[in-house]
Formats: C-alpha cells, structure tokens, sequence
C-alpha cells in the first residue's frame, strides 16, 4: 500500500480468502483498515467489493461477523435510492435491476 495519498485518485478495495470478522487479528488486514479510514477521512473514493467492503465497513467503525444460517447465494433484486441514481458508479443501469448475491 502506499505511504501517502498524494497520488492515489480513487481505491478499488477487492475480495480474498481472508476474514475481515472482527475477531479475527490479523496484522495485513488491520493495516488495511487503517488506510482505508485514512483514505475516507481524505475524501477518496472507495469501492469495496466482496471481502473489500467488509474491511471498509470495519475501518469505518462497523461490525464484521459469521453470517447465520448459512450462504445466500441467487439473483436479488436491487433498487437504487436517490443518491445511487445520481451516482456516476451506477449511471446506465435500471432503477431497480436484478443482481447476482453471494454471501
């Protein structure tokens, strides 16, 4: 990861065969947090897919835990708020279109 912010534009935070479950100590991933929180405070962009938004979510103060009652896995229906539609991210696509939920 890089020292500073000084030439990081946006952070596209992916998946992994870690854990980002709060009790779970891991240096890597608390390194992770660290510089995510620090990109935020920054006001970088950030997208976390997967494994990455589970470690945005604990930089940012959130809980990361099991999931109960085993894997969700299938298509979902997904509905974009307001502020998803005016979101450059989501620009093109329905207002609410099915999505592919694996957890």
């Amino acid at each position: 990861m890089p020292d500073d912010l000084g030439d990081v534009d946006a952070i596209l935070c992916c998946g992994g065969d870690q854990s980002a479950r709060n009790d779970v100590s891991d240096p890597v991933m608390e390194s992770q947090c660290a510089f995510l929180a620090l990109a935020h405070e920054a006001g970088v962009p950030i997208l976390g897919l997967c494994l990455g938004a589970q470690v945005l979510a604990r930089a940012l103060g959130g809980t990361v835990g099991s999931l109960d009652g085993g894997p969700e896995c299938g298509f979902t229906e997904i509905s974009l708020n307001s502020v998803g539609r005016e979101d450059p991210l989501f620009k093109g696509i329905p207002w609410k279109t099915p999505s592919v939920q694996l957890a």
